[in-house]
């Protein structure tokens, strides 16, 4: 049996760094950014304030100069999908051109 409450022993942080899955992952920015002083990640959450995935720093460290234009177009959460394990899907590459193209940066 346990001799303390989870809230005794202080284990889980109250001030959670998120941002909403269709915010624009420029806005994330900011966030990841005050998460590395805590070496945390960011939470991305749906539209209940479910959790759906995490943006951390050490995650956009691994990618290439790809990325960039990534996080100039695309919402938080597809972002997320951009930078997972597998490489950027590629209707997600697709739309990362179209929308530099629109903004006259291709």
């Amino acid at each position: 049996m346990a001799s303390h409450s989870i809230q005794a022993l202080d284990v889980i942080e109250d001030g959670i760094l998120a941002v909403h899955y269709d915010d624009p992952a420029l806005a994330a920015l900011s966030a990841i950014n005050t998460a590395r002083n805590g070496h945390t990640a960011v939470a991305v959450l749906d539209d209940e304030g479910r959790l759906v995935g995490e943006i951390s720093l050490y995650t956009l460290a691994c990618c290439d100069e790809t990325l960039a234009p990534a996080v100039a177009t695309l919402s938080a959460g597809d972002l997320m999908a951009y930078i997972d394990y597998g490489g950027p899907p590629d209707d997600l590459v697709q739309l990362v051109k179209e929308r530099l193209e629109e903004r006259k940066l291709d």
